[in-house]
């Protein structure tokens, strides 16, 4: 089997120490060859260089941006994509933080909206709840809720709107990018991925094949 091809997107160092070792198993290290980003100027530089076959992205990193004003355009930009999504004035605080502030940008968005125009399987991998104050606009923008998984460990099952997950869970990011290209090899839409029960068989035929 050729190996696949990914792109993972990740900032945060423990994140990404993390993916390292998980992605470097003996299992999984002849079945996939893996890329890394930390911005989105590099992870957009690594789109135009290569094919992937999938890509897991973070959603808040930085842009990469060297030049002040161009960093504050592309933030900007992202926050007129979300405006309209934007309910209440705790999410409006969460996007002035990072618009005009020191909060790491949903950079994210630019990377799945250029996957989807170059018909990539994609996984959005976040620490963070999809109802959090920082993460509603964003999820109710990009409507991805076949590709969002909360891989934050620590998160609580009832998803408290505030809660960052301590570490991430990469075998289930693994997991769902590698689903979502053999549901796409098959001709299928991959955000219409069955959940949950109807698609366990199709998960367990794919343990041995990929070393999940």
């Amino acid at each position: 089997m050729k190996k696949l091809e990914l792109l993972v997107v990740e900032d945060t160092e423990k994140h990404l120490a993390d993916a390292r070792e998980y992605f470097g198993r003996d299992a999984i290290k002849d079945k996939v060859s893996v890329t890394y980003a930390t911005t989105l100027l590099e992870a957009e530089e690594k789109l135009l260089g290569t094919k992937y076959d999938g890509v897991i992205t973070d959603l808040f990193f930085p842009t990469g941006e060297s030049d002040e004003q161009r960093d504050r355009d592309r933030k900007s930009e992202l926050s007129v994509k979300l405006v309209s999504h934007v309910r209440g004035y705790e999410e409006f605080k969460a996007v002035d933080a990072w618009a005009y502030g020191d909060s790491l940008p949903p950079a994210g968005v630019f990377v799945v909206e250029a996957v989807r125009k170059l018909e990539i399987p994609y996984v959005i991998s976040t620490d963070s709840y999809h109802h959090h104050r920082a993460c509603e606009p964003v999820s109710k923008y990009l409507s991805a809720h076949h590709t969002w998984v909360e891989t934050g460990k620590g998160l609580p099952a009832c998803g408290e709107r505030e809660v960052i997950g301590t570490s991430k869970d990469w075998k289930e990011a693994y997991t769902i990018i590698v689903e979502t290209i053999e549901w796409v090899s098959l001709g299928k839409d991959p955000e219409s991925y069955p959940w949950f029960q109807d698609r366990r068989d199709f998960r367990d035929s794919l343990i041995e094949k990929y070393g999940i």
